[in-house]
């Protein structure tokens, strides 16, 4: 209010009613779905240019209880995604631990998820053949329950639950086979710290395709910054009337910056594949970081600050790409140029800036562009660059006459990076 600003209606994410509830939407799951499906996809791949047998069914493993948040969704868009061609081999949470080599019966688990309930409620009877259900409060099953995230073997395994550093340098090779080969050759972690980065590496060097936590599940962040700025640009009823679409379109953000960041740490690692993935991770971080920091620094400083006009088309232009559809309209737009304070609106020129310049450009690039007045100016410029050429685009699909300087334009980019688009696209 000092500012002149209007008070915002939230502080705090995750509200039941003018908020988005992590745990009803699947906020963090629903990026750890996209990770985890691109990382499959890339593994097919590799197995086929290998001349390995190939399927698009998978098993799955996953510590955390049906009546959690990130696991109990990840059940839900298992089956959502993949049906029958996701089978879930074993599960553990607090109370007891259920496996099942043949695959457990999913909708007796999605009944769990659904009514709320932990795995001690399992119906014993829904086991087939060679199911088994361990209950925690007994000695044994607890043992059990303990290691059904070493024991059993999985093409997949999501941490979704459970105590950090619980795999550790001390007992990461429980996590091991006989012959050496980890338990599951590609991890996910959805839950925070679960593997400490030594039980990482020696993961990595047994083999172990590890997906670092701070990319995995950077979703449920996301959509909390999402909701604050929505309480800043929306009164409550609003926010309410307007929340299923919200809702819907925050879905489409997070999926598509989960995907954005997968894709690009495949790139990497396809490039080198003797860096580890979790490193891969510290650097896509590292990176964006970097040109953000560079890019507010410059914002709020001299270094090449932007006059007032600029600073708000430039704005505008992140904003458009970075928020929900339902807030990205030129009505809200102009609401965020009114309500929201411009440290925040500043930030999030930054943000989009920066990790715009290193998702589409790639690390390498990003990396060497040394100083931050060249990070500030290269994700600036990219930005508008990329509207630029998304315009240009579409006229050119569309058919439409170009006027002589858009012919230009369209000439140069051709010229200058044409061929290497062309490699890029099979043309």
């Amino acid at each position: 209010a000092l500012r002149g600003y209007p008070p915002p209606n939230a502080f705090m994410s995750s509200k039941p009613a003018a908020g988005i509830n992590h745990k009803d939407y699947g906020v963090t799951s629903e990026g750890v779905a996209v990770f985890l499906g691109k990382a499959l996809e890339a593994i097919r791949e590799e197995k086929a240019e290998r001349g390995e047998e190939t399927t698009d069914h998978f098993t799955i493993k996953l510590t955390g209880g049906t009546d959690g948040d990130v696991a109990g969704n990840m059940l839900k868009i298992l089956d959502r995604e993949y049906g029958a061609r996701a089978r879930v081999v074993g599960i553990c949470d607090a109370t007891a631990s259920a496996e099942d080599a043949d695959g457990l019966p999913m909708d007796e688990l999605l009944r769990l998820v659904h009514s709320g309930l932990p795995l001690k409620e399992f119906n014993a009877e829904r086991l087939g053949p060679n199911g088994e259900l361990h209950f925690a409060s007994t000695p044994e099953g607890a043992r059990m329950r303990d290691t059904m995230h070493e024991r059993i073997e999985a093409d997949a395994f999501v941490p979704a639950g459970g105590r950090p550093n619980t795999i550790n340098a001390g007992n990461v090779d429980n996590f091991l086979r006989v012959d050496g080969a980890p338990s599951s050759p590609l991890i996910c972690e959805a839950a925070n710290l679960f593997i400490t980065p030594e039980a990482r590496q020696k993961l990595f060097e047994a083999g172990a395709f590890v997906i670092k936590d701070s990319s995995a599940n950077k979703c449920g962040v996301i959509c909390s910054s999402y909701e604050i700025i929505a309480s800043m640009m929306l009164s409550e009823e609003e926010f309410l009337q307007k929340k299923e679409q919200l809702v819907q379109d925050v879905l489409v953000r997070l999926r598509d910056a989960a995907a954005k960041e997968a894709t690009l740490l495949l790139r990497e690692r396809a490039r080198d594949p003797s860096v580890a993935p979790p490193m891969i991770s510290q650097r896509i971080s590292g990176a964006i970081t970097a040109a953000h920091d560079a890019t507010l620094a410059a914002l709020e400083g001299e270094m090449g600050s932007l006059d007032s006009a600029t600073e708000e088309r430039m704005i505008r232009l992140a904003a458009q790409k970075h928020l929900p559809e339902v807030l990205a309209t030129p009505e809200m737009l102009d609401r965020l140029m009114e309500r929201v304070p411009q440290t925040y609106k500043r930030n999030i020129l930054a943000a989009t800036a920066a990790a715009t310049l290193v998702y589409e450009q790639g690390l390498v690039f990003a990396e060497g562009l040394g100083g931050e007045a060249t990070l500030y100016k290269a994700a600036t410029r990219h930005l508008t660059a990329l509207k630029q050429v998304a315009d240009l685009a579409d006229s050119v699909a569309a058919g439409k006459k170009l006027s002589e300087e858009d012919a230009e334009t369209v000439a140069r980019l051709l010229r200058t990076g044409g061929a290497r688009s062309a490699i890029f696209m099979g043309a």
